[in-house]
């Protein structure tokens, strides 16, 4: 079965970029040092710098977990039995008509699609694997045996709190069963302060029959006294609701239900009622209506409701339709352009004008037209598209659902010459621009990797080498690579390929933090360069870190007392770069992030001494695990190497391309270390040098021990 990407079929200029985040400044970090448990580091050098940075501009969003109301400060939290309160655990609403519950484990990359109340129903659960889509970054694909099409386009992509996909649910009344790619939104952020729900909505959305048919709805809804009156109209004519005829005017009054559910009650005829929940996708309000109506229990419904908005500026969105495509939607106020992939494989391009907002009808709802009888309406916001049927055309029962995505991914780039940048992909353009922390900026093109799929490599008038090694690799929120950064300790400007790692989605909240870590780092000053190696940890509420800084490595819990060193860990004024300072020197503190891969955290720092401001500081730190996974990826090294590795129980071996254009062939036997260390690392002992190497968080790395010939050396590879 294939797996095809939209990338490309987009020209780059249907959409303009938005600008790239503000700069971070530069700075330096605290040091440390690391050794051998047991067998001493030849030439150790315990010396445990000062170091300090200043405050420097970042931003991050990460998952929500939970269900909270964005707009309050407090989260408020659904019945503790609530089937989609668990993290990465969502409430389903499937085109299909029906409910269910998704749980997603980026772990061992699983999926459960559950009934509405989270239980494994005959026909309407199923379980599998899902992958990340390395062509297009950010959209996973779910493998289900269901799925019978030449191209799997059963897929999703994350938002805070929410999931936009498609899967193959079952059909509506098909006897037998039969399944269809179908699009679907699910959340576990939901509103439950009542007066958090008024606005103006347009509720656009589809209706099942019994008998096979299929038809679309646009539905203008208003609620308001504080979340107590809601307020429709129900005409031929798409009417904002202050324009609604009075007898096509219904009205409800709205109360609160179990698991953030709303009921609307009609007050001239309470058999009329509707029920929906409100997400919060991307800091909007959207309602969400699925399922049978008591009323007339030979249909199945699904609406998704955006709030009013007026102004239709350019925004572009990724998602699926009910003709099984998956691609991308760019909206302008004036044409909707919709490039997808189909169930065959081949490539489903159209283009529709978009018409003008006007009276009776919501600002926040368009008609896109065509030639022929297949005619639209479309409503927007800055999370969600949404474009159905119009009903009376040949395409009612027609629904397409698309997340919003700038046109490209700014990652937060954790670089080994100690510097800190943002790194700007667009991957359908193949572009990318790097941004120092003095607003430098590097442009350029990348390509894939002949013969290494999911590897790119960039293009730059700075790479001299007979080879090109600066490459990069994607997975998640995460970019892993090399790039041709400047050579700090340089007395003219040179650049050389160095590792460095990105991330999109830094950890914003202080108790996302916590966890055991173990960390590896290089200080590279004018003269001599040095490795770290050290285990710590960060407490629940995100606010210490107790790190073990001895001769030895030891697990934090096993530590003497006297090598424990205490930080406090503070907020920054830029959400997801945190402080951390030294208890007993104040003047030593650090900028660090956090983020996540693999439902695990990786933790990054890289900055500058004071005391020498030509030193380059980097840190990684990997959640501690028992684990030791084997497996294939690809990486760089401080020595500006490039090649794949393969990581076994007792042993990795690597191919690497050296910037001359030669091939190594590299084995690395890896020991276990003292069961006071961290059990997911290794030592790796040679004829001359010792090296360390860990893993966690789908990175494999590898650090040089702190002696002549390896200190200073750091390597880093992104996992398959």
């Amino acid at each position: 079965m294939k797996t095809a990407s939209i990338a490309g079929l987009l020209a780059a200029g249907l959409l303009a970029a938005g600008l790239l985040a503000a700069g971070l400044l530069a700075g330096g970090c605290g040091g440390g040092h690391g050794d051998n448990p047991g067998i001493p580091l030849t030439g150790a050098v315990t010396t445990t710098p000062t170091g300090q940075e200043s405050p420097a501009a970042g931003s991050g969003a990460r998952l929500k977990n939970g269900d909270a109301d964005a707009t309050e400060v407090m989260a408020i939290k659904p019945p503790a039995l609530s089937p989609f309160s668990r993290e990465h655990t969502y409430l389903v609403y499937a085109a299909n008509g029906s409910q269910k519950v998704l749980r997603l484990n980026f772990v061992s990359r699983r999926y459960e699609m559950l009934d509405s109340t989270g239980q494994t129903t005959s026909g309407q659960s199923t379980a599998g694997s899902f992958f990340e889509d390395a062509d297009e970054p950010g959209t996973y694909v779910f493998d289900s045996p269901r799925i019978a099409t030449p191209t799997n386009t059963a897929r999703f992509r994350l938002a805070p709190g929410a999931v936009i996909g498609a899967f193959p649910f079952e059909k509506a009344w098909a006897n037998p069963a039969a399944y269809s790619i179908a699009p679907f939104v699910a959340s576990n952020d939901f509103v439950t302060t009542p007066a958090h729900l008024d606005g103006d909505y347009n509720a656009l959305g589809i209706t099942h029959h019994s008998g096979g048919a299929a038809d679309s709805q646009i539905l203008p809804l208003r609620i308001s006294g504080g979340g107590t009156l809601l307020e429709a109209c129900r005409d031929g004519t798409v009417y904002r609701v202050d324009m609604c005829p009075p007898a096509s005017k219904r009205l409800y009054a709205l109360s609160a239900t179990a698991d953030a559910n709303w009921t609307a009650t009609n007050t001239a005829d309470p058999t009329d009622s509707l029920q929906f929940r409100m997400a919060r996708i991307l800091g909007q309000n959207v309602m969400l209506t699925g399922g049978t109506p008591s009323s007339a229990p030979a249909t199945r419904i699904f609406r998704v409701g955006l709030k009013d908005v007026g102004a239709w500026s350019a925004a572009r969105y990724l998602g699926a339709s009910t003709e099984q495509t998956w691609g991308a939607n760019v909206l302008d106020a004036a044409r909707s352009f919709h490039a997808a992939v189909a169930p065959d494989g081949e490539a489903a391009l159209q283009e529709l004008s978009v018409g003008p907002a006007a009276a009776p009808a919501p600002q926040g709802v368009r008609s896109l037209s065509l030639a022929g009888t297949r005619k639209y309406y479309a409503a927007k916001n800055e999370a969600l598209a949404v474009t159905v049927g119009s009903p009376d055309s040949g395409a009612q029962g027609y629904i397409r659902i698309g997340l919003f995505k700038e046109a490209a991914d700014v990652y937060k780039v954790f670089a080994t010459n100690g510097t800190r940048l943002d790194l700007r992909l667009d991957m359908e353009a193949g572009t990318y621009l790097m941004r120092d922390a003095s607003g430098q900026e590097h442009a350029g093109t990348f390509s894939a990797a002949p013969g290494e799929p999911g590897t790119y490599v960039f293009s730059s008038p700075r790479i001299t080498t007979p080879a090109n090694t600066a490459r990069f690799r994607l997975a998640e929120n995460v970019v892993l690579g090399g790039f041709p950064f400047l050579v700090t300790q340089s007395a003219t400007t040179s650049y050389a390929v160095q590792p460095f790692v990105g991330s999109r989605a830094l950890e914003t909240l202080s108790t996302a933090l916590a966890g055991t870590y173990n960390r590896f780092g290089i200080d590279v000053p004018a003269t001599a360069p040095s490795s770290n190696i050290s285990q710590f940890v960060i407490n629940d509420q995100g606010t210490a870190l107790v790190r073990c800084m001895h001769n030895t490595i030891y697990r934090v819990d096993n530590c003497p007392g006297s090598a424990l060193q205490d930080w406090s860990v503070a907020a920054t004024d830029s959400p997801g770069i945190w402080r951390m300072t030294e208890l007993a020197r104040p003047d030593n503190y650090a900028l660090f992030a956090v983020t996540r891969l693999g439902g695990q955290k990786v933790f990054l720092l890289a900055g500058k001494l004071v005391g020498d401001p030509m030193a380059a500081v980097f840190r990684i730190g990997l959640t501690e695990s028992s684990n030791w996974p084997t497996g294939r990826g690809y990486g760089i090294t401080t020595q500006s190497s490039g090649g794949m590795v393969q990581v076994e129980a007792d042993h990795s071996t690597r191919a690497a391309l050296l910037t001359d254009g030669t091939i190594t062939n590299t084995y690395n036997p890896l020991s276990l270390m003292s069961s006071q260390s961290p059990r997911a690392m290794r030592a790796i002992q040679g004829a001359s040098e010792n090296y360390f190497a860990m893993q966690g968080a789908r990175i494999y790395a590898i650090v040089g021990a702190n002696a002549p010939g390896s200190a200073g050396y750091l390597q880093l590879n992104l996992m398959d």
